[in-house]
């Protein structure tokens, strides 16, 4: 019994030694096509900036055509626009049952806060938990609310949704949220 054992000890070290075990290949294995998290934040603080109205919008970080989702809560509407539709902070907006429902922000919300594969609903959540068909693209929350923060009712809520096979920032989708519907 004993040397069956070590028989198989020795086999299964045989077979798993060296340098070429799974944690090594895994380790070594080549960077995925996914954007930097810097440049994720950066471009989806500049997304955030444009629909507050306060600056001009990169359009080398849309894909041809985004899709803007409402959080289940609001109603759980989307649209899929083309990229010149998106040009003008207007056109962020998908229909609701009681009229358009805008992705820009209110005046005033000049507090930004972000997180690299969260989602903002006031606090930071697993996208998972709100859009679970989403929550497997790179992404990054973007919450902005007034100084000081008085109610989670004042937060606006974004999730920026990136392309996976996109080296530079594309964004594919936004995914829009409030504390309150």
């Amino acid at each position: 019994m004993r040397i069956r054992a070590i028989t198989l000890a020795v086999a299964l070290a045989a077979c798993g030694g060296g340098s070429d075990s799974a944690a090594d290949t895994l380790a070594q294995s080549p960077p995925s096509n996914v954007p930097d998290s810097a440049d994720m934040t950066l471009a989806a603080r500049a997304l955030a900036s444009f629909l507050a109205g306060q600056g001009a919008i990169d359009t080398t970080v849309l894909a041809d055509s985004v899709t803007l989702y409402v959080a289940p809560d609001g109603g759980g509407q989307s649209a899929t626009l083309p990229k010149n539709a998106l040009l003008d902070r207007t056109g962020w907006a998908v229909r609701g049952s009681r009229g358009p429902i805008s992705f820009t922000p209110d005046i005033g919300l000049t507090k930004v806060s972000t997180l690299v594969g969260r989602h903002f609903n006031c606090f930071p959540v697993d996208l998972v938990s709100k859009a679970p068909q989403l929550s497997a693209l790179p992404h990054v929350g973007v919450k902005m609310e007034p100084v000081p923060a008085s109610s989670c009712l004042n937060a606006w809520n974004l999730t920026v949704l990136f392309d996976s096979a996109s080296r530079k920032p594309r964004v594919v989708a936004a995914f829009y949220d409030q504390w309150e519907w």
